[in-house]
């Protein structure tokens, strides 16, 4: 089952250590959250560590760049924090909480950043700590303003609502998009729901049941539309079978095909031209690559490789190869049309505390 969770390609490289010598990659930069607390910038093309960005609010939990590819919006591990590193200077340029006095306010990770390059949305989960107990709020979903550094809107979800859902904001700024166990359509400047797709109450094919959603990975998003994985059940015998959706954010269609009996996938990654998707499955007993045509819309290869358990993928910023790395200090590059190792493999120094961020130059 693919369980909403954010589970994406990890990297880390420490500033001090010697620079890897040129292995003949992309032609971007990788930014990653480090341990003890930064931002690690990497060059694709010579594998070289280009400098680290220290953080004010502790781990990196998650990395988003901003609508105008000119900042990077950070949300710590402890997911109360946000940071804005400015790209071009490599620093934090603000840094904020939403939590006061005794009210804990946690976000989700990776936000939806509006067109405006100021305000973000989140769904938030607060706690305030009484004398004797702890008063647990139900979700929320937020507009945050960077300038103001507050929550300027907000509207109550059910808790089952609670998770880590997708959000996206149209190409035009008008709406918002929130994926989770239903699609919901908000009208930002009312922040209201004004549309709705019932995916848990309805069958979307004819003989299945309920959709269930997987959470999207970094990819590189096509303008106007989100690829996500999803699970359905048939009703009376409950196999469950795995499916790529795409959710047109200009005119709401969404579309979606079958793609192979349930898999439970580490990683998903989309190719920057939109044409194929790579999926990983990596654990205790089995390791395998999935390839997706998506014009075609069909599962194109699969092929078992000799790996580890909690690996996860990326793709450069080239869509000629796939990062993979985990739970770890490593990291390979795979060729995307062999699924072969390409170049050398790399030791690094520690963990990782965010999602791996490719950023095309």
């Amino acid at each position: 089952m693919i369980r909403n969770r954010t589970v994406r390609l990890l990297l880390i490289c420490l500033c001090a250590l010697p620079l890897f010598t040129s292995l003949g990659f992309s032609d971007g930069n990788i930014f990653v959250g480090v341990y003890p607390a930064g931002v690690a910038v990497l060059d694709e093309a010579t594998g070289q560590i280009q400098g680290q960005i220290p953080l004010k609010n502790g781990l990196a939990g998650s990395i988003t760049l901003s609508t105008d590819r000119t900042k990077l919006i950070v949300v710590n591990s402890k997911t109360e924090g946000i940071e804005v590193i400015d790209i071009k200077s490599r620093q934090v340029v603000d840094t904020f909480k939403l939590s006061e006095g005794n009210r804990t306010v946690r976000l989700r990770r990776n936000p939806a950043v509006h067109p405006d390059g100021v305000r973000l949305f989140s769904v938030i989960v607060a706690s305030v700590k009484q004398a004797d107990r702890f008063t647990v709020e139900k979700p929320q979903i937020v507009t945050i303003d960077l300038r103001q550094k507050k929550i300027t809107k907000s509207l109550e979800l059910p808790r089952e609502y609670s998770g880590n859902g997708l959000m996206r904001v149209s190409p035009d700024g008008k709406t918002l998009y929130f994926i989770f166990r239903d699609i919901l359509m908000i009208d930002i400047d009312s922040f209201k729901i004004v549309d709705k797709i019932d995916l848990r109450d309805r069958p979307m094919i004819p003989g299945t049941g309920y959709l269930d959603l997987g959470a999207s990975y970094e990819t590189f998003d096509q303008p106007g539309k989100l690829y996500f994985l999803y699970t359905s059940a048939d009703p009376a015998t409950n196999q469950k079978s795995q499916w790529i959706a795409q959710l047109n954010l200009v005119n709401r269609s969404f579309d979606y095909f079958e793609t192979n009996p349930e898999v439970a996938l580490s990683g998903f990654a989309v190719s920057p031209d939109g044409k194929r998707a790579y999926g990983v499955r990596a654990d205790a007993r089995f390791n395998e690559f999935y390839v997706y045509d998506l014009e075609g819309k069909r599962l194109i290869k699969r092929l078992e490789y000799p790996g580890r358990s909690r690996t996860t993928l990326s793709i450069s910023s080239d869509g000629k190869n796939l990062y993979l790395a985990g739970a770890g200090n490593t990291i390979d590059y795979v060729d995307t049309e062999t699924l072969a190792p390409v170049g050398k493999h790399i030791d690094l120094p520690g963990d990782v505390t965010s999602s791996l961020f490719v950023f095309p130059r």
